[in-house]
C-alpha cells in the first residue's frame, strides 16, 4: 500500500478515535495494524467477506468501520448489501478504500464514484499506486445531513394553539 494513504487513514483513524473497530477485507488489519498497536483497548473484529460480516452482529454498533481489499472482490450487489449493512446496522462511521473507474485484474467489480456517493459517502483522497488508481470513501452517520434551520418547533403546528389562530 501506498506510504501516503497509510499515513492519511492513521491521521483518520487517529482523529476518529474508535473504541470499537470492524475491520473487512484482506488489507483492512495491515491498515488498522498500527492504530491497535497504539489502542490495546479498542475492541476489534476481522470479516473478510458477506457472511463473516452478517455474523459479526453486534449488541452495539462499532464506532468505525474500515473497508479495504474486499468490494472489488465481491460481487456488485452483494458489495452494496454488505456496504447498506455497515452503514445502517453495524457502524457509525465506514471508511472505504476501493479502486474508482477501472478494471483491477482478478476484481469481481468494477466501482464508479457515483456507486459511493449514492450510499452517502464522500471522497477523502485519492493514491496513486503502481497498478492502480486507490480511492477512500468515507460516511459519518453524524455528519451525514446537517439538521435544516427550519426543523423546529417554530415551523410546526402547536396543538395547543388550534383554537386561537387560524394559519
Amino acid at each position: 500500500m501506498n506510504n501516503a494513504l497509510k499515513y492519511d487513514l492513521q491521521r483518520l483513524l487517529a482523529r476518529v478515535q474508535p473504541q470499537s473497530l470492524l475491520l473487512v477485507g484482506e488489507g483492512a488489519y495491515r491498515l488498522g495494524a498500527g492504530y491497535l498497536s497504539e489502542h490495546p483497548d479498542c475492541a476489534w473484529t476481522q470479516a473478510h467477506d458477506l457472511e463473516q460480516l452478517i455474523a459479526a452482529n453486534a449488541e452495539q454498533p462499532y464506532d468505525l468501520a474500515l473497508v479495504v481489499d474486499a468490494l472489488e472482490h465481491t460481487d456488485k450487489s452483494e458489495a452494496l448489501a454488505m456496504l447498506a449493512r455497515l452503514r445502517d446496522v453495524l457502524s457509525r462511521q465506514v471508511i472505504v478504500v476501493v479502486p474508482v473507474g477501472e478494471t483491477v485484474p482478478g476484481s469481481a467489480s468494477s466501482w464508479v464514484a457515483e456507486d459511493l456517493i449514492a450510499m452517502g459517502m464522500y471522497r477523502a483522497g485519492v493514491y496513486e499506486e503502481e497498478r492502480r488508481t486507490l480511492h477512500v470513501y468515507c460516511f459519518d452517520l453524524y455528519d451525514y445531513k446537517p439538521t435544516p434551520d427550519w426543523l423546529n418547533a417554530r415551523y410546526w403546528a402547536h396543538p395547543e394553539l388550534f383554537d386561537k389562530y387560524w394559519w
